[in-house]
């Protein structure tokens, strides 16, 4: 019926390429399940868990492994107006860069590995940053709105979150992103 759970399993296998950057290059393969349940015609909640793993092609710098957790809860609270959120964690290998000498006395110590990256090299004078693979969890949170326009045609409006840290040495990022999407989906 309506209200029935659902399981989604998924996989996925990409290829990237940096202009800047070989060291970065490799690829990408990820998979994942999920649950979820409408909870009323209006309220849906999904969970899930996945895992990717990224093989660089230079090098041991970009050869990541990550766990992936998240839940999900979309509202409509119009016809054809939907709300959104969820909240992801990510625990295992991240990459860290730093371009002075206090940062990367920090890091140095806990990184599994350490390498010249050039990809910022033009926003410190041509001078490639030092990039540190560190254990690191991050957490992520979205919201967004989704308005259909007809039938397969929709504008989604939404923003992201995300602060990461590392188990140990005290490297961390953080910011936000805004987006606004068209959708066409295909019949």
């Amino acid at each position: 019926g309506f209200t029935s759970p659902w399981i989604e399993v998924a996989s996925a296998a990409e290829v990237v390429r940096y202009r800047d950057s070989e060291l970065r290059d490799g690829y990408i393969v990820s998979g994942s399940v999920s649950v979820g349940k409408h909870m009323t015609d209006r309220i849906r909640f999904g969970a899930g868990l996945g895992l990717d793993e990224r093989e660089g092609k230079e090098g041991a710098l970009y050869d990541l492994s990550t766990t992936r957790a998240w839940l999900s809860l979309d509202y409509r609270v119009a016809q054809k107006t939907t709300i959104y959120g969820s909240t992801t964690w990510i625990d295992g290998d991240h990459v860290f860069t730093a371009n002075n000498l206090a940062t990367q006395g920090q890091l140095s110590p806990y990184a599994d590995v350490t390498a010249l990256d050039p990809a910022f090299a033009d926003a410190f004078g041509g001078t490639p940053v030092t990039a540190y693979r560190m254990e690191a969890n991050t957490l992520l949170f979205e919201v967004g709105v989704n308005i259909p326009i007809t039938g397969n045609q929709a504008l989604d409006f939404g923003a992201s979150w995300f602060d990461s840290e590392a188990d140990r040495g005290g490297g961390k990022y953080d910011g936000g992103t805004y987006r606004i999407g068209y959708l066409y989906r295909f019949r």
